[in-house]
């Protein structure tokens, strides 16, 4: 809300409280750039590189000071730091704690798998990636169903943002006029309002692949 001035068609001025729409900061991170990094060189010289002051620390502190006084200068050689902007949210149903602890299950499955490769620990790893995408898409259509019950108009704004943004490389592909939707019908699945093309969960086992 701001306080100025607004001149009518006779050139009166008229002083007041104005409501501004204010746009949200986009919000800036820091990562190492991938995209022209050599791997082959890069474990060269992480194997190349002298790492003998590291087996010299006496505290647990200075180790991992010495470790980062050899790591980081290759790391920036070969995948340097570059600060981006985040214009787009992440897709707000991966907040969901559901979510979460299917995700962090998978982790440590996957880590099982990789540290004890056999049949067991792979078959564990797969039930808990499929466990994460049966979640994913719980949560998707959970928030899609509650925002087209609170507002139709918000939820294709939200369709559009997240799953057929043109920076969203991730989503389906969609051309022409967004669909009109049929009437809402309480205890209705999400899908049914929504064209094949926009179906959520095909998007997000797509996403999560």
């Amino acid at each position: 809300m701001k306080n100025r001035g607004r001149q009518d068609e006779g050139g009166t001025v008229e002083w007041g409280w104005w409501l501004v729409k204010m746009q949200r900061a986009p919000e800036i991170i820091t990562v190492r750039s991938t995209r022209r990094v050599d791997e082959d060189a890069l474990c060269l010289s992480l194997l190349q590189a002298d790492w003998s002051e590291l087996d010299a620390a006496q505290s647990i502190t200075d180790k991992w000071d010495r470790f980062l006084a050899v790591w980081d200068p290759i790391m920036n050689h070969y995948m340097p730091l570059k600060t981006i902007k985040l214009k787009h949210r992440p897709s707000p149903w991966m907040e969901d704690e559901a979510v979460k602890e299917a995700m962090a299950a998978r982790d440590l499955a996957r880590a099982d798998r990789d540290c004890t490769p056999c049949e067991e620990t792979r078959e564990e790893y797969r039930v808990r990636r499929n466990a994460v995408k049966m979640a994913i898409n719980r949560a998707c259509s959970s928030f899609y169903e509650t925002s087209f019950r609170n507002s139709r108009s918000k939820t294709w704004k939200d369709i559009r943002r997240f799953l057929v943004s043109s920076s969203n490389r991730l989503g389906p592909t969609f051309t022409g006029r967004a669909p009109v939707p049929p009437p809402f019908v309480p205890g209705a699945k999400l899908e049914q309002f929504l064209a094949p093309e926009l179906v959520i969960s095909t998007t997000i086992v797509r996403w999560q692949e």
